[in-house]
């Protein structure tokens, strides 16, 4: 007999039975004989019951990076002789079962010999909450261009180029019924839906749209700028692929004749920002009855790491808008990398105060003093909140009559772990003197600060690192202080992260916050938007999550471990999370945008990702 040892270094050992402490060591080799297009039966997922335990393994061509697994499965069974059961998954929702199958043995399984898989359909099976839905007329792809921002800023975390979809929701008509526009990538065109009686949508053919099809719209928003009482539409132009200054990247205010037919707004309407913008919130900030903007910029192309500008554009009441000076703002000008932010009465004096996130930034409030604003973050507790937040939003979740906060996170499922007492910090500085700015991004590990970045990654930004650095060898285990000096890094731009976990935070009442992180399911991806609202109907809000980002450097490592999430709120005002099959609020996809919208007097729930499909969901099946 032969015993077949796994040894996760390498392949596996081979040891004939010549010593008696190994004579009770058993084991089950798999093979798996698969389909025409797939002989190797890749993915297929084999289960064994033995001695009162279950173990389970899949087959898979490769695991990690640059390395091939055997084309079988094994199993080690320490001192059981006999495997009570063995049950085999196929792709394709194919079923193979064996029962007492002898150890010590290589078992052929064929999946020409297995049958569908049987679902759960017993009686009395609940229906889940949500379920998947499609409505005639509403189908639009959103097609991300194909843009690097890595190829130029070889050290950034992810790209910033594929942020949007936009999607706003509006009545733009006046029938009363919700109406939907979607944005678009750079050479699509963004479309407009209007809402028609009988639960279908038509696609509006739209001149304005069209002769904007090689623009990114990144946010949108519906609101009221001219004073005549219907819908316009406010669109964030973004992307990275453009330097700041590029026509591509100037905001559009497109106004509504009251019929959902949309024109440009005269010039001078609104400023000529040409930023890579993020995020558009309306609000009357100064009082006056009009509608103002604040208008969130996320990046400087080609120059990550550096806080861009950030407006407030008051109205004149007839849809023409003023950006205010920088010292009405204060240090919201320059607040950061901003990603969202939200309108709420923080000090409950009768004007709305902004709350802003972004990338290495914390949770931060502006009070409004009659429109000059001032930061009072610390004040409020929330002065170590600083992560990768990517939106935020307000609710009373606990139901005491002021407002809470909600805020998505980067999560903490990745390499990068963050703290107040070891942050994830970013260091930058022109490292190589070439006149470009290198950000350098480093975490703790063993209370030491290391870069992220692997040395080819390292050797693309910055010049000469090669010669300093000729290997691995000698690369490795070198401190950010190591690389770059002490001097250096004192004359370096400092950011950091002390908090990646999505989370709420609740309104103590006396204007300061409790951080209260979400659940762990909820911190498997980073979280991009959400809804909050009474989806199981017991009286208690519930948050509805959607997330991932497809656009994170290679080395860093696609984030997309999330399907959705339902989190039922209870009297303890804690929250129990679903799975997607126990929701029926199943997302596929790079998600981005989520609204909650009325179709025939029904409750939906829209979701939009990047570069894919619009997917619908409402109550019930």
């Amino acid at each position: 007999m032969e015993l077949i040892v796994n040894n996760i270094n390498g392949p596996a050992s081979v040891y004939r039975n010549n010593a008696d402490h190994i004579l009770d060591r058993h084991f089950l080799r798999i093979e798996l004989k698969g389909s025409e297009l797939n002989r190797n039966g890749i993915g297929a997922r084999v289960s064994i019951y033995a001695g009162g335990q279950q173990q389970m393994a899949q087959l898979s061509g490769t695991r990690g990076f640059m390395s091939s697994t055997l084309d079988h499965l094994h199993f080690g069974l320490g001192s059981d002789t006999l495997v009570d059961s063995l049950t085999v998954c196929w792709p394709g929702l194919l079923e193979q079962k064996l029962i007492n199958v002898k150890v010590d043995q290589t078992i052929q399984l064929d999946i020409s010999k297995a049958s569908t898989a049987v679902l759960n359909t017993e009686p009395g099976t609940p229906e889940t909450i949500f379920s998947s839905v499609s409505v005639p007329g509403l189908e639009f792809r959103h097609r991300e261009n194909d843009w690097e921002d890595i190829d130029r800023e070889a050290l950034i975390p992810a790209n910033l180029s594929a942020e949007g979809p936009a999607l706003a929701v509006g009545d733009v008509n006046g029938d009363g019924l919700e109406d939907i526009f979607v944005g678009s990538a750079t050479d699509q065109v963004s479309q407009l839906f209007i809402q028609l009686p009988g639960a279908k949508y038509t696609a509006l053919a739209a001149p304005v749209l069209l002769a904007d099809r090689y623009t990114e719209d990144v946010d949108a928003a519906f609101f009221d700028a001219d004073g005549d009482g219907d819908q316009d539409l406010y669109l964030v132009r973004g992307g990275s692929e453009e330097f700041a200054g590029s026509p591509l990247l100037n905001d559009r205010l497109l106004l509504n004749d009251g019929q959902g037919n949309f024109e440009h707004s005269p010039p001078g309407s609104i400023p000529l920002l040409m930023q890579n913008g993020s995020c558009v919130r309306p609000a009357d900030f100064d009082g006056d009855g009009d509608m103002d903007l604040f208008l969130g910029t996320r990046s400087i192309p080609g120059a990550y790491g550096i806080s861009p500008e950030q407006f407030l554009l008051e109205n004149d009441g007839s849809g023409r808008f003023t950006p205010l000076p920088p010292e009405r703002l204060g240090t919201l000008h320059k607040a950061g990398m901003v990603t969202d932010a939200c309108w709420v009465d923080q000090d409950q004096d009768g004007d709305p105060d902004l709350v802003v996130v972004g990338t290495w930034m914390n949770i931060s409030i502006f009070e409004n003093d009659h429109g000059a604003f001032t930061d009072i973050t610390s004040a409020s507790g929330l002065g170590e909140t600083a992560g990768w937040w990517n939106c935020i939003g307000i609710a009373d979740l606990d139901m005491d009559g002021d407002l809470d906060l909600v805020a998505g996170n980067h999560g903490l499922n990745s390499m990068l772990k963050a703290s107040v007492q070891e942050p994830v910090e970013l260091w930058l500085n022109d490292f190589d003197n070439n006149g470009i700015p290198d950000p350098i991004i480093s975490s703790y590990h063993d209370g030491s600060s290391y870069p992220i970045a692997s040395l080819d990654e390292l050797k693309r930004q910055i010049i000469g690192v090669d010669q300093i650095y000729p290997s691995y060898a000698s690369y490795g285990g070198q401190t950010v202080t190591d690389i770059f000096g002490e001097e250096l890094l004192a004359k370096s731009l400092k950011k950091q992260a002390t908090q990646f976990e999505s989370a709420i935070f609740i309104n103590k009442g006396d204007g300061t916050y409790e951080t209260k992180p979400l659940s762990r399911e909820a911190q498997f991806s980073p979280i991009r938007d959400f809804l909050v609202g009474d989806f199981d109907k017991d009286g208690i809000p519930d948050l509805l999550l959607a997330g991932n980002n497809y656009s994170t450097r290679p080395s860093l490592g696609r984030q997309d471990a999330s399907f959705g999430w339902l989190m039922l709120g209870n009297n303890s005002f804690e929250y129990e999370t679903l799975w997607p099959a126990e929701s029926g609020f199943s997302l596929a996809g790079d998600m981005r945008k989520m609204h909650l919208i009325e179709i025939e007097e029904e409750a939906f729930i829209l979701t939009l990702p990047n570069n894919g499909t619009i997917q619908l969901f409402k109550h019930g099946k």
